[in-house]
């Protein structure tokens, strides 16, 4: 079909920014002599469970899991000006599709991560509109809330809507909005996402023609 827009995920789709989020974290709970291996990281990272979260249910006060997640933050916004990359034929696909077709960035990331990935990266370039967790209201993905704002502000019907990810929660925030998902398989999809998703495409640089959008 011919899609009306295209609404892209950002970390661990576009731009290989997960590695660095682990690096933050790990150092940052070992800081506070919390102990996490690389990989319970990757359990708890692919099942969407968030850190401030797994700290409560363990007991920890508030203040000290704010603490934590301030060294964090520090951590991951330097590595993200300093070093993070696009993934491979990320660039490329999009410079191919900026100005064929109205493009919007979703991510449950924070603004202040994607403004940091700005300084390496040229995101704005290709994207008009980018809607961050700052932005969608407390309705993180999968919940469909972001999608709408997005397909409101571009014009377009969620139904002709391509979204592309690379977990499970990304296909399901696209059904769950009546749009297209789609999965670039990397580190932490699973392969109910794959399984759930309207088209599994092996990388980005394959996604136009897989797409119909060469």
């Amino acid at each position: 079909m011919k899609y009306a827009a295209l609404l892209f995920d950002l970390d661990g789709t576009l731009v290989d920014s997960i590695p660095l989020w682990k690096e933050a974290t790990l150092a940052a709970l070992a800081e506070a002599h919390i102990t996490m291996s690389p990989d319970q990281f990757d359990a708890l990272y692919r099942e969407d469970v968030i850190i401030r979260i797994w700290l409560a249910q363990k007991g920890y006060a508030e203040d000290f899991i704010d603490a934590i997640r301030a060294s964090r933050d520090a951590m991951y916004l330097k590595n993200l000006a300093e070093r993070c990359p696009w993934f491979p034929g990320a660039e490329e696909l999009l410079q191919s599709l900026a100005g064929r077709y109205p493009m919007a960035l979703i991510t449950n990331s924070h603004r202040a991560y994607v403004d940091a990935i700005q300084q390496r990266l040229p995101l704005d370039r290709f994207f008009p509109l980018t809607i961050t967790e700052d932005d969608m209201g407390g309705f993180r993905k999968p919940h469909p809330h972001s999608l709408f704002l997005a397909t409101d502000a571009l014009k377009v019907d969620p139904a002709r809507c391509l979204c592309v990810g690379d977990r499970l929660l990304d296909v399901e925030f696209a059904h769950a909005g009546g749009a297209h998902g789609c999965i670039v398989p990397g580190t932490y999809t699973t392969t109910e996402a794959m399984e759930q998703a309207d088209l599994v495409v092996p990388s980005l640089t394959e996604l136009g023609a897989a797409a119909g959008l060469s």
